[in-house]
């Protein structure tokens, strides 16, 4: 078995396309430190992650492996917190 995508996990979190980032920081424990490389390329909400697959993102610079699981985590523990 494959493991989801980034894009496959918003889209079945339940969480809205236009939330940000910003919104994962805050309530959903996003660090920082994760969300700056792809806030630094004007990638601020789940939509505009969603138009990119896994390997997009792990081109960006300084998002690597570890990155990528800790956004996945965060969408995923957002999703089981969506009302």
């Amino acid at each position: 078995m494959t493991e989801p995508t980034l894009a496959e996990l918003i889209a079945a979190s339940g969480l809205p396309r236009d939330a940000s980032l910003y919104d994962l920081m805050r309530d959903h424990g996003l660090r920082h430190y994760t969300a700056n490389p792809l806030l630094s390329e004007g990638l601020q909400t789940l939509a505009d992650l969603t138009d990119l697959t896994d390997e997009a993102l792990l081109d960006v610079d300084q998002f690597g492996p570890r990155r990528l699981a800790d956004l996945k985590a965060a969408v995923l523990a957002a999703g089981t917190e969506a009302p």
